[in-house]
């Protein structure tokens, strides 16, 4: 269950960038921020506990080796446009500087780098399934 759900919760990533950016609103970026990131811990943390169970359906992964370079290459732009250069995230989405000129809420520097480390964390958790598993066949 935990791969499948993971497959939503990457998928939702990039589905961040699915406004408008009316008058320089963020409400996209903090409902992943808020919504999202906590559900994509919570899917983490299902996937390392019940590593077994995981490593037995790692097959259903397979999907992820799609969805994780496509979100990290999402936000790499956000990571340099908004963390680096200190952008508005309207700003590096639409590529018009004019929404820098609107206030940026405190969290924004941040919610790049954030979904990074998730993507990192899958990236390993997935990694950690497929040795296991690859580890258990040589043995037996």
């Amino acid at each position: 269950m935990g791969w499948i759900l993971s497959w939503i919760a990457i998928g939702l990533i990039p589905l961040a960038q699915a406004t408008t950016c009316t008058m320089g609103s963020e409400d996209s970026w903090t409902a992943n921020l808020f919504v999202v990131t906590p559900a994509n811990v919570l899917i983490l943390g299902a996937i390392f506990l019940f590593r077994k169970h995981h490593t037995r359906w790692i097959w259903l992964s397979t999907p992820n080796f799609i969805l994780l370079p496509w979100a990290t290459i999402f936000l790499i732009q956000f990571f340099i446009g908004s963390t680096i250069e200190g952008n508005h995230l309207c700003s590096v989405l639409m590529g018009q500087s004019g929404f820098n000129e609107y206030a940026a809420s405190w969290w924004q520097p941040f919610w790049a780098p954030v979904q990074l480390v998730l993507i990192l964390s899958y990236s390993l958790s997935i990694y950690g399934c497929w040795r296991k598993r690859s580890n258990a066949n040589q043995t037996s």
